[in-house]
């Protein structure tokens, strides 16, 4: 048994005993010192009488060959330190030194237990497959003589042959960069003084070939000391690290280009913790927010964001840590170090860690004061247009309408029919004044939403009905293809008929003569969708990217001459996201498009579940 295996024994928690052909003890491990209540020092050289009185070196001899025929565990009387008398099983397995010396390994255990020395040897055989599967070699270094003792990992790992026979010390010292040599002695010799308890260092190895490096990490204890304290043998682990070392360069060039990025961006952008406080931040955002990088990094983004705007802010970063998304963006406001009201448009993502436990927010902010400002000029330059046009609109409207009353023999044909046009036009300007002040209204919230618990089925029904009329006029029939009764929801009534109105009033628009309009109501499950499926002209592709956008119709000739305001799928996005739903749409296999919204359930009344 060699060197390398005697060490592996001291780790073994069964006492273990070696036995020369002198019938001395030549070695004990710790677990045996235990048992007997001798130091190691004490055991080493005592005679095996001293141990087993009854034993003698014959009778090791025969129960060595019994075992290798049956594996026979044999029943002896032992002594410890004391004279103390107590029963042993031991199993006795005949081997040789390098010399040529017959020794035996004693295996104590109580006699009914398994054979500990073949579960030991089986062991070994184990740890060595697997240390070779890993690439992980075992080394142990005797730093009286120098000398090392590697295992047969420890060749594979470095490109040797099975039975290649060299200095295994002086093999590794020829092919360590010699830059690191300085290090890993330095880091051995710590270790062996006994100022840390281990030596760990990764170190360039130069490949068996010479062609190139290798990176190696070396793990290393000691394993008994002297008197002194001093070690007096190393044991470790060598494992080849290029494959870690390449990726933590990669991560550190990768780290590098973002920390470049991140400082140089002309827009602001900054690392926040979980508990909000700024822990990198670029020249953007303390001009933004009017602090120097030390002053800005002693105070939290909470502190800086507008109290109104606080609590959206927070409850999507808490979405964010739950897994519920990967991003938000939203518009808030900052106070700036004067006191100044700032407006930024705020991206934020969550970056986690190998552990896929959150770590910081990236965030992203732009400048966009001036924009909301301008858009707040707009609106009110808009509004008070639409109000000023309203008013003599209106009596426009009225004037007509009494013109339009007088009897038709009172008037000419033509100017009968040029007050129809105008009557007609007049109404069109009127919806759009009225889709402009709602979209407005929707943009800048001002438009309340009054949400009660309703019955979802009778609103699309009664939507249905109100529009048939309208598609009477492109012959195209409204039909409820499937509507379930029993959803209920939080809804604004009125609003919410204003989706549905708009969604089947395009559908109708858009259709063939004598087409068909469907309408569905189903469960989708803790949403209600609502869809509208036409059999028409379907969305152009170059519009399908803007459908929901303001002012926006696709540009074929016969949908222009359709007519509309281009608002009403802008104003239906803006009441559905108010209403906490989703709207979408895709055109058909065959023909038409489909467009749907969905929206919360809420539970039925107690009335309708009984």
């Amino acid at each position: 048994m060699d060197e390398l295996t005697v060490s592996f024994l001291e780790s073994v928690a069964v006492p273990i005993v070696l036995i020369n052909d002198s019938a001395a003890v030549a070695h004990a491990n710790s677990e045996a010192c235990k048992l007997f209540g001798y130091f190691l020092d004490e055991l080493s050289g005592i005679s095996l009488s001293s141990l087993f009185p009854m034993v003698c070196i014959e009778d090791i001899r025969k129960w060595g060959t019994s075992f290798s025929a049956n594996g026979k565990c044999n029943a002896v009387e032992a002594q410890d330190k004391s004279g103390a008398l107590f029963p042993l099983s031991l199993i006795a397995q005949p081997w040789c030194t390098e010399s040529g010396e017959q020794c035996h390994t004693l295996t104590i255990q109580e006699q009914q237990k398994i054979s500990t020395h073949q579960a030991v040897n089986e062991t070994l055989q184990r740890v060595d497959l697997a240390l070779r599967q890993a690439r992980i070699g075992v080394f142990e270094i005797n730093l009286l003589t120098g000398k090392s003792i590697v295992s047969p990992s420890w060749y594979t790992l470095m490109g040797y042959p099975k039975d290649t026979e060299i200095d295994a010390q002086a093999a590794w010292e020829a092919r360590i960069h010699p830059e690191d040599l300085k290090i890993v002695q330095k880091a051995d010799q710590a270790c062996i003084e006994g100022k840390t308890k281990r030596s760990l260092t990764d170190f360039r190895m130069r490949t068996l070939d010479g062609s190139g490096w290798t990176w190696m990490r070396s793990d290393a204890v000691a394993t008994l000391r002297d008197e002194t304290g001093r070690a007096l043998r190393l044991i470790g682990t060598q494992t080849d690290n290029t494959e870690i070392k390449e990726r933590e360069s990669e991560i550190e060039l990768s780290e590098m280009r973002f920390r470049s990025a991140l400082d140089n961006a002309p827009i602001g952008m900054a690392l926040v913790g979980l508990d909000g406080t700024w822990l990198r931040v670029n020249d953007a955002v303390c001009k933004f927010l009017g602090y120097s990088k030390e002053d800005l990094l002693q105070t939290d983004f909470q502190t800086l964001t507008h109290a109104d705007d606080l609590k959206a802010d927070l409850e999507q970063a808490d979405q964010l840590l739950a897994g519920d998304r990967s991003a938000y963006q939203m518009e808030k406001r900052y106070i700036r170090s004067d006191g100044t009201v700032l407006w930024g448009n705020l991206n934020v993502v969550l970056i986690r860690d190998q552990y896929d436990e959150p770590s910081y927010f990236i965030k992203q902010i732009v400048d966009i004061t001036e924009q909301r400002a301008l858009a707040q000029l707009k609106s009110e330059f808009i509004s008070t247009v639409s109000h000023e046009l309203r008013t003599p609109l209106t009596s426009v409207l009225g004037s007509l309408d009494l013109i339009a009353a007088t009897s038709p023999e009172d008037l000419p044909d033509n100017i009968q029919r040029l007050i129809n046009m105008a009557r007609t036009s007049g109404a069109r300007l009127h919806v759009l004044i009225d889709d402009i002040l709602d979209l407005e209204r929707l943009s800048e919230k001002e438009i309340s939403i009054e949400c009660s618990k309703q019955k979802i089925s009778d609103l699309v029904i009664h939507s249905v009905d109100t529009v048939q009329a309208y598609a009477n006029q492109f012959e195209v029939t409204l039909k409820l293809a499937h509507v379930e009764r029993d959803l209920y929801g939080y809804v604004d009534t009125k609003r919410l008929q204003q989706v549905i109105v708009n969604l089947l009033s395009n559908a109708a628009k858009f259709s063939h003569p004598g087409g068909k309009v469907d309408v569905f109501l189903t469960r989708q499950k803790r949403m209600a969708e609502i869809s509208v499926v036409d059999q028409g002209i379907g969305i152009p592709a170059e519009f399908v990217d803007s459908v929901f956008e303001p002012f926006r119709q696709a540009e074929q000739s016969d949908t222009r001459l359709r007519g509309g305001t281009g608002l009403g799928l802008s104003i239906a996005k803006k009441i559905v996201e108010r209403l906490g739903g989703t709207i979408g749409f895709e055109n058909n296999e065959k023909a038409g498009a489909t467009f749907w919204f969905r929206l919360p359930l809420a539970t039925p009344p107690e009335s309708a579940r009984n």
